[in-house]
Parts: structure tokens; C-alpha cells; sequence
């Protein structure tokens, strides 16, 4: 189910452990120096800050406060979801290579700076241009 390798850290002690899934969907994973036993909830979870952000996304387009144009709720969200999947998916790559816990080739550093150049300035436009939007 989970992959046997992958490691994350205590939401206790922050040592890092054996990730099987969550203590409450039947993991049955113990923090060996805490002795925790749900080591890793659903809030620690990394999807768990999308799911929270497309069901505020679906209840914003619903209930409409803001008036907004399809562009400007483009904007609105695809600047802050490439901003987001930057700190989530490829900041924790970036720690663990400075940390001497991964290597990369120099072709793969190459492809993680483009694609993370890619995310910071795409969602730091819409995040300029949403404010251009919503002022005109």
C-alpha cells in the first residue's frame, strides 16, 4: 500500500520514521524514541493542504463573494495551487539534498531548478495579476 521506503518525521518528536499511512485508517506504525502511537495524522499528511484548498476553492465559486470574471478566479487560483505545490512537493526535495539525505545528477538538478523556476514565477504572476483584477 504505502511505499516501504519513504520516510517522515514524528508529529510528536520529529524523528524520522517509517511512514505505513495514517494511525487512524489502520496503520500500525510506532514512533521508536516517543513511543507515540499515531506517529502521523491526517493533518501531517501532504495531500491534506490540497484537499483543503480545492474544497475552498469549490465553496468560493459557489457562494461567488467577490464577482470575479473566469480569469480572475483563474488567477485567484492557479498562482497560490503552483505556490503551494512548490513548498509541498519540491521544497522537501531542496532540504533533503542540502541536509546530504538525497543526490542528484547535475541533469536532474538542472530539471528540478527549471520546473521550480517555472512554479515561483508562474505563481507569483497570478498572484499580481489577481490583485491587477480585482482593482479594475
Amino acid at each position: 500500500m504505502a511505499d516501504e521506503n519513504l520516510m517522515l518525521p514524528c508529529e510528536k518528536c520529529g524523528k524520522l520514521i517509517y511512514y505505513d499511512g495514517v494511525g487512524f485508517f489502520g496503520a500500525k506504525t510506532v514512533c521508536e524514541c516517543c513511543g507515540s502511537k499515531n506517529p502521523h495524522t491526517i493533518r501531517g499528511n501532504p495531500a491534506f493542504p490540497f484537499a483543503v484548498f480545492f474544497l475552498g476553492a469549490l465553496l468560493l465559486v459557489l457562494v461567488d463573494p467577490f464577482g470575479l470574471s473566469q480569469q480572475g478566479y483563474f488567477f485567484l487560483f492557479f498562482g497560490p495551487f503552483c505556490l503551494m505545490l512548490w513548498f509541498k512537493a519540491l521544497l522537501p526535495f531542496y532540504i533533503a539534498q542540502f541536509k546530504g539525505y538525497h543526490q542528484m545528477t547535475g541533469c536532474q538538478n538542472f530539471a528540478l531548478g527549471c520546473l521550480s523556476f517555472v512554479l515561483l514565477v508562474t505563481g507569483s504572476i497570478c498572484l499580481f495579476f489577481i490583485v491587477l483584477t480585482m482593482y479594475n
